[in-house]
């Protein structure tokens, strides 16, 4: 069996893709700071990838002490433009 779509069927295919991982992440900014392993667990990536980003200066984070915290917005804005700077 084959299926064939057309270009008008493959957008709206896209569309119902993107729109649901635009449903998975998170929707506020409620202020509060997470944890490298928070934010990794939560916005789908590892503890290294956020390392590699803040060390390159991709990823701004927020010290307490030595220890880095990120704010959703500031997670959301690197997710944003990581797919158009790499």
């Amino acid at each position: 069996m084959e299926l064939k779509l057309s270009p008008e069927d493959l957008d709206h295919i896209a569309e119902l893709v993107a729109v649901k991982i635009l449903e998975r992440l998170p929707k506020a900014d409620d202020g509060k700071l997470l944890t490298e392993q928070e934010a990794a667990a939560q916005f789908s990536v590892t503890v290294h990838t956020l390392r590699d980003a803040r060390r390159r200066k991709v990823l701004e984070c927020t010290r307490i002490g030595r220890f880095p915290r990120y704010s959703r917005a500031q997670l959301n804005a690197w997710l944003s433009g990581k797919g158009a700077t790499e």
